[in-house]
């Protein structure tokens, strides 16, 4: 079996990630955004992003995508 078909049946499978980064004067700011193989209960599933010091939580779009 390939290794992509197993990493399908976890349930916290990403199936890609999209990061970015720019500067804002003074700051510099990173977006992430996690896009799952399946389909999440928002309430029941937390994640957070940590560059250094600093700690994001992450919002849901929607069931597949935080």
């Amino acid at each position: 079996m390939a290794p992509s078909r197993i990493a399908e049946r976890r349930i916290h499978a990403i199936d890609h990630v999209d990061v970015m980064s720019r500067i804002h004067r003074d700051d510099g700011i990173v977006s992430l955004t996690l896009h799952f193989v399946h389909p999440h209960d928002a309430a029941a599933c937390g994640a957070s992003f940590n560059c250094g010091a600093h700690v994001s939580f992450l919002q849901w779009t929607d069931v597949y995508t935080r």
